[in-house]
């Protein structure tokens, strides 16, 4: 591993550990889940870490996981990955989303 290695790993530790990132343990190894990434770009989503921090990743990651992979009635019943892919997520409709969840609705 070289020293390029080495920092990739240490960054994305940290961003592990703050809860922007869903990172989830197989056998010992971190996951961290490609749609959390603009590969391109080299960074993490902005939106995906503002959806990521409001669920508190860092500490229920398989929560985390499971939010962006089942259908949400305000999404028209589209998944939050569906919605990513689609361009339809914003910080307002996320908020939106967490209110209705602490309202019941």
């Amino acid at each position: 591993m070289d020293s390029n290695d080495s920092d990739a790993l240490n960054h994305l530790e940290v961003l592990r550990t703050s809860a922007p990132l869903i990172a989830v343990s197989d056998a010992g190894k971190w996951e961290l889940p490609v749609f959390q990434f603009d590969r391109e770009a080299g960074v993490v989503i902005p939106i995906v870490a503002y959806a990521n921090r409001k669920m508190k990743a860092a500490t229920d990651p398989w929560g985390a996981l499971s939010w962006w992979e089942t259908p949400i009635r305000l999404g028209g019943g589209k998944t939050p990955l569906e919605l990513l892919a689609g361009g339809g997520l914003n910080e307002q409709f996320i908020d939106n989303v967490f209110a209705s969840y602490r309202l019941g609705m």
